[in-house]
């Protein structure tokens, strides 16, 4: 929704989709933080990517787009991942679940991992996977 513009814009796209069954993907990046959260942080932080992506999903539970309400349903607490220290939280919607981190890797600069459907929990082939990752 970012990139689409004002809200009677966003909307003509969600009735579309709608019609159509078409997925939204809510993504943002530095280049993409509303103004005003920007200024709120000062920087393209983490914190700030995280609050203009729900401000974007905001929008379009507004509109009543999504089948089931996007919920933050568990916190995960942080851990290390490629020596950056990550927040974790668990989300729902649309009928499947997915596990986000995000840490602040540089300037200002966030980095976002996500995982669909696979088991992180400690020990498990996902954790190990986590614990691989190098970020140079």
């Amino acid at each position: 929704p970012g990139n689409i513009g004002d809200e009677s814009r966003v909307k003509a796209v969600v009735d579309v989709c709608r019609q159509r069954n078409i997925p939204i993907r809510v993504g943002v990046n530095s280049g993409s933080v509303e103004k005003s959260i920007l200024a709120k942080y000062g920087a393209p932080t983490a914190e700030a990517l995280v609050e203009s992506a729900l401000y974007h999903v905001s929008l379009l539970e507004k509109f009543d787009f999504y089948k089931d309400k996007f919920e933050n349903f568990k916190e995960i607490g942080t851990r290390e991942i490629g020596g950056i220290e990550m927040t974790g939280r668990t989300y729902k919607n649309i009928g499947y679940e997915w596990t986000e981190y995000v840490g602040q890797i540089r300037d200002g600069a966030a980095l976002s991992i996500g995982a669909v459907k696979v088991d992180l929990d400690e020990g498990t082939f996902g954790d190990r996977i986590l614990d691989s990752i190098e970020i140079k």
